[in-house]
């Protein structure tokens, strides 16, 4: 009884989770059951409004397409969901899904991106080196650790329109029920294609309980959290695959963009259904691994504690080096703080001033100057957070001293100091030299030094003319690619001669090459098409009568590729030639039947004949001649002749055993023609005529068919 409950159970599990795919669908490329995928009446987003969000294109057979979103979390790693980089082989099973990561060549990113359908001039395009999939990322039924990383072919140059997004903290879970997070992508809108510019959305992150009874089966909370739209218009679909919810939050010392989930899968508003994503905290030390972040700094000291007794704080800190101000993305904490001074505090003691130092030496020795005295607050010193000396004054007193006036004091040069070093090595330079007015300086009220002369004197030095160094001129336009395709070079130039070197001037050589090459039309050439050898002739199409014998080639020698034009242009794929040219055999065949001929009796019995011939056709080249027969004969004039009355006794002995012994089996002719047969001896019966010949003739051939026939008379019986 209990193993045919819990065999019913899993036949229930199975029925919902195929009821799941039957109601939910992709939300990427492929259509998947469950993958949640556009920002569905989402509102236009200003350019540059979510920098780190990425679009991932794939070709294929019909050109490059829009597949998922991402986001850059480093100027080389991109973050987005596995099952973007999953295909069916399959389309009679929902298990046949497997990896479609190779070639990578296949795929590109493109930052800076705002109107999908136009290029910008703030694009940058990427080709992909790596993709690393989940190790523990699951397909079917649903998909569960659904996060990839994509490592690009070179590091994105961050600006306005493209940064990188923020990671969050190891112990700080944002995706928390209650708290609101933002969503963008190209998705399919109501419309239902994919929208031309990049929208967003806000989404309310649901319980656990309301998330879970949204789809009745299994629903890991650990690794999944959902949200649906606040307002009821929104929700994410085809297309937003892969891209982060964000939230603005607290993070090392300013509000900062900081993704917490993924779009996973879910529905384009069916039945009021809620987005799934991909929860972005239990990831973080895969993420880390696999980027190689840098990490933190060494620990700073310990600050000052902030008591001296009764328990304070002291603080220290850590940066994250070696790494730009968009992507601090260290594991751990920035900051730790411990507890100081714990003891119990002392009873305080304030302050008090020690008596006044003696005055300082007075800043004149005439005409009013000042000097000072101090005392410290040390008897006794503030103890124990007792007060400070500051309530009984300041620690220092200033006051007037020689205030007497003072007599005049005219000022003096002093000494030429050394010529200076010459202005400049070449072209007419100057040296300088000078003194102060300080021998003595003027005071009170003394004149000053102008009336003895210039304090500064200068003269010409190095009058020869100066090197001038060579300079480049501008860089000259690109020259011609050297290849169409395939990879080609090009150079540009730049000359000596802005300006030239003159004097010993230096040349352009120390500034850089004159000369810069680079690589040009990288793009893959056209393979043309090319015949390979033509096959054996087929056998002859007729064993007679001219047949036919063909050969092909095939466009594989080789194949046209990349644009490369077919083998059209070199000829036929298929050749022809006559075979078997004798005349065929002819079989003869018959001519249609005559008409029947006139019957050879009038009675009794006669026969017709009719005829055909071997012509049509006539046997020919060894044809097979006509086997049947040529001749068809049938009876006629099957009704009785009249009686016989007179016998010819002298005809008995001519009668054989054949004849008829009466008249009944005869068949007359109405009219009996007297026919000679060679003898003049002509006898007459019931008005016909018979002679000696005509009865042995009709005797021995009564059933012949000749066309006339004569009355027979009856022999009698033996």
């Amino acid at each position: 009884m209990r193993r045919s409950f819990i065999v019913i159970i899993g036949i229930a599990n199975i029925a919902l989770i195929n009821a799941f795919f039957q109601q939910y669908h992709h939300r990427g490329k492929r259509s998947l059951g469950g993958s949640l995928s556009l920002l569905f009446r989402g509102k236009i987003s200003n350019r540059g409004m979510f920098p780190w969000h990425v679009r991932i294109n794939k070709r294929d057979a019909s050109g490059w397409t829009f597949l998922c979103g991402g986001a850059l979390v480093s100027q080389q790693w991109v973050l987005t969901a596995a099952h973007c980089f999953y295909i069916k082989r399959n389309i009679t099973t929902n298990s046949t899904w497997s990896e479609d990561i190779k070639p990578l060549t296949k795929y590109k990113i493109i930052a800076g991106d705002h109107e999908l359908r136009s290029y910008e001039s703030t694009e940058q395009e990427l080709n992909f080196k790596e993709i690393v999939l989940h190790p523990d990322y699951r397909h079917y039924p649903i998909f569960e650790n659904d996060i990839a990383l994509v490592k690009l072919s070179r590091e994105v140059i961050l600006g306005p329109f493209v940064r990188t997004l923020f990671l969050p903290d190891l112990a700080r879970d944002l995706a928390k029920p209650g708290t609101v997070g933002m969503v963008a992508g190209w998705g399919r809108t109501e419309a239902g294609y994919a929208s031309s510019f990049l929208r967003f959305s806000s989404f309310l992150i649901k319980s656990n309980d309301v998330c879970g009874k949204a789809v009745n089966f299994y629903y890991n909370k650990t690794v999944v959290f959902c949200a649906s739209d606040l307002k009821g218009g929104s929700a994410p679909c085809d297309g937003d695959s892969g891209g982060s919810m964000v939230r603005k939050v607290f993070l090392h010392g300013k509000y900062r963009f900081v993704t917490i989930g993924l779009v996973s899968w879910g529905g384009c508003l069916l039945n009021n259904h809620v987005g799934y994503y991909t929860r972005l905290q239990p990831f973080l030390p895969w993420i880390y691994h696999k980027i190689k972040k840098s990490g933190y700094s060494e620990w700073s000291s310990w600050s000052q504690c902030t008591k001296t007794c009764g328990v304070g704080t002291q603080n220290r800190t850590r940066y994250c080096k070696n790494s730009t101000s968009m992507e601090k993305h260290c594991e751990g904490p920035a900051s730790q703080s411990i507890r100081c001074n714990i003891q119990m505090c002392r009873v305080p003691v304030d302050g008090q001033y020690s008596g006044w130092s003696a005055w300082s030496q007075c800043t004149k020795s005439c005409g009013g100057g000042t000097r000072e005295r101090t005392r410290t607050c040390t008897n006794p010193s503030p103890k124990n957070g007792g007060k400070n000396c500051s309530k009984f004054g300041p620690s220092k007193d200033k006051g007037s001293c020689n205030t007497h006036a003072c007599r005049r004091v005219h000022g003096g040069y002093s000494w030429w100091t050394r010529w200076s070093r010459c202005s400049t090595t070449c072209g007419r330079g100057y040296q300088y030299r000078s003194r102060t007015c300080t021998n003595p300086r003027p005071q009170y009220g003394g004149r000053d030094c102008w009336r003895l002369g210039q304090a500064r004197q200068q003269k010409q030095c190095n009058i020869r003319r100066c090197p001038v160094n060579g300079g480049y001129t501008p860089w000259s336009t690109w020259s011609q690619c050297s290849r169409t395709c395939g990879g080609g070079n090009q150079n540009r130039y730049r000359y000596c001669t802005n300006p030239r070197p003159r004097n010993g001037g230096r040349e352009c050589k120390e500034l850089g090459n004159a000369k810069e090459p680079r690589v040009c039309n990288k793009q893959t050439c056209p393979v043309h098409g090319g015949y390979s050898s033509w096959s054996r002739w087929s056998s002859c199409s007729r064993t007679c009568g001219r047949g036919y014998q063909y050969r092909p080639r095939t466009c594989t020698n080789p194949r046209p590729q990349y644009g490369g034009r077919d083998c059209r242009r070199l000829g036929l794929a298929r050749q022809r030639k006559q075979c078997n040219e004798r005349p065929c055999p002819v079989n003869g065949g018959y001519t249609p039947w005559s008409s029947w001929s006139r019957c050879s009796r009038t009675c009794g019995g006669g026969k017709q004949q009719r005829s055909r011939y071997c012509t049509n056709p006539r046997p020919k080249h060894g044809g097979i001649d006509c086997r049947e027969l040529g001749n068809e004969s049938r009876d006629c004039k099957k009704q009785s002749c009249p009686g016989i009355t007179k016998i010819i006794p002298n005809l008995w002995p001519l009668c054989t055993v054949n004849t008829p012994t009466h008249c009944k089996p005869l068949k007359w002719k109405l009219n009996c023609k007297a026919v000679q047969f060679g003898s003049n001896s002509v006898y007459n019966l019931l008005g016909c005529t018979l002679d000696f010949t005509a009865r042995k003739f009709a005797c021995k051939f009564r059933h012949r068919y000749d066309s006339v026939v004569c009355c027979d008379p009856v022999c009698p019986a033996s």
